[in-house]
């Protein structure tokens, strides 16, 4: 196993929950905390599901800790992602509350589709350790993370994070799947052309089962065999 890191996520939600356990599943200790009290409430039962449904190790879900309060789920992190709505002065707002309890050198990252990386991190400090973690929905089926970084992110938060991504399966030794996008004003290639695409494919395709539908491809990644990011 890749060396355990202290992940921390804001927002349990669809996606939030799906990232915490992959995370988790990879064997890394787990924070979660949502303002949403029922949805925090059910993230570890959700995702106990999940894991049984796909066969996974059910014990993973232990390593998810629900948490109350932002400050006390960021405080020990090494990278935290941000999945809550699609609000700017949200996520900006959450971004600057994060900042005041991270170490210097925390990682921080926001799961969006359609914001620009560069507006939501603008009023940051440490704006070369913040980045954007695009993941597609369920998280836990299909294997592709975008990174993207904007003018100010370092090559060393980028480095950390397509590592940090690709051990958790997003994709073992298949590097084009952990695609790096840069951002200026939004999401850009190599991925974006294929991602309308896909993303429109993955709408059109009747969904089977969780457990009918997946299996393990020849790089090691769990992914769905219709779902498969054609590369």
């Amino acid at each position: 196993m890749a060396q355990k890191v202290r992940i921390a996520v804001i927002g349990a939600g669809l996606m939030g929950h799906g990232i915490a356990q992959v995370f988790a599943l990879a064997g890394h200790d787990v924070t979660i905390t949502d303002q949403h009290k029922p949805a925090l409430d059910s993230a570890r039962q959700r995702i106990a599901t999940n894991l049984r449904d796909l066969g996974d190790d059910e014990r993973a879900v232990e390593r998810v800790r629900p948490i109350g309060g932002l400050a006390d789920c960021v405080r020990d992190a090494d990278f935290v992602v941000e999945a809550v709505l699609e609000d700017m002065p949200l996520k900006q707002k959450i971004f600057g509350e994060i900042e005041m309890h991270v170490r210097p050198d925390t990682i921080l990252a926001s799961n969006t589709s359609v914001m620009p990386i560069t507006e939501i991190m603008q009023g940051l400090k440490r704006r070369e350790r913040a980045l954007g973690t695009h993941w597609w929905n369920p998280p836990f089926l299909v294997p592709l993370v975008e990174v993207i970084g904007t003018q100010w992110t370092s090559q060393a938060a980028i480095d950390y994070t397509m590592k940090l991504h690709a051990d958790a399966g997003k994709c073992r030794r298949t590097s084009k799947r952990t695609c790096r996008v840069s951002s200026a004003t939004g999401f850009s290639t190599p991925c974006g052309a294929r991602r309308s695409r896909w993303s429109s494919a993955v709408s059109a395709t009747p969904k089977p089962s969780i457990r009918s539908s997946r299996r393990r491809s020849a790089g090691g990644c769990r992914c769905s065999v219709r779902w498969k990011m054609p590369i």
